[in-house]
């Protein structure tokens, strides 16, 4: 086998080519990535975004974070794939269900709810909440305390679920006969999660959330 033998001069211009490759190669990695969160940007600014905001009713209590619907943030995901979405930015134990058709809400995490197929109507908020018509493609941010329910009686939508790392859900009906001044204080003891379940570390959910509690 032929031995082949490289002179000082071509082994440094062997490493030169080797590390120019790798700067050209990381330079189109960070274009990449650029024209990705700029993409990404562009979809935040364009999209449709609904907060709502509720008081403590003495049955409800709510939260001072507004409630968030990103209209159709579906667009917004290359695979079109909620599931996939929430669980890589750490919004997961998933489920694929309708919404319960009775008042409830989580006192121990946050919630978001992406409608997979269909139109779902649901009440927000408590008694003196709202009436929402939700799409397929939307998305809803559920502060831990906002009551909701579906107003449809229906199996033809599907919304799927997921909560900040994985939190094991609970479901009150209400703050009457209960412990109401420790589920308030569990309630405001839960953070702000590291990511928005669509946007990762940069997305809607932290210009609002975050502002709510300054």
């Amino acid at each position: 086998m032929p031995i082949v033998s490289l002179s000082a001069d071509s082994i440094r211009g062997y490493a030169h080519y080797s590390l120019s490759g790798w700067l050209n190669h990381l330079g189109t990695l960070s274009l990449k990535f650029y024209n990705l969160t700029m993409k990404k940007t562009n979809m935040m600014e364009k999209m449709n975004i609904i907060p709502f905001y509720f008081e403590n009713d003495g049955v409800i209590p709510n939260n001072k974070l507004p409630l968030l619907i990103y209209k159709n943030a579906l667009q917004c995901l290359s695979d079109k794939n909620f599931e996939y979405a929430f669980s890589k930015n750490n919004w997961t134990n998933n489920w694929q269900d309708i919404v319960l058709d009775y008042d409830h809400f989580h006192s121990n995490t946050h919630e978001v709810l992406g409608l997979a197929k269909g139109i779902a109507r649901l009440k927000i908020g408590g008694d003196n909440g709202e009436i929402v018509l939700v799409e397929t493609g939307d998305v809803i941010i559920m502060p831990a305390g906002v009551g909701h329910y579906s107003l449809d009686n229906s199996l033809d939508y599907q919304f799927v679920g997921g909560y900040p790392n994985g939190a094991e859900w609970n479901s009150i009906l209400s703050l009457k006969n209960e412990d109401s001044i420790s589920i308030i204080e569990e309630i405001l003891n839960i953070p702000i999660p590291d990511y928005d379940p669509i946007f990762g570390n940069k997305g809607p959910l932290f210009d609002f959330w975050k502002k709510s509690i300054e």
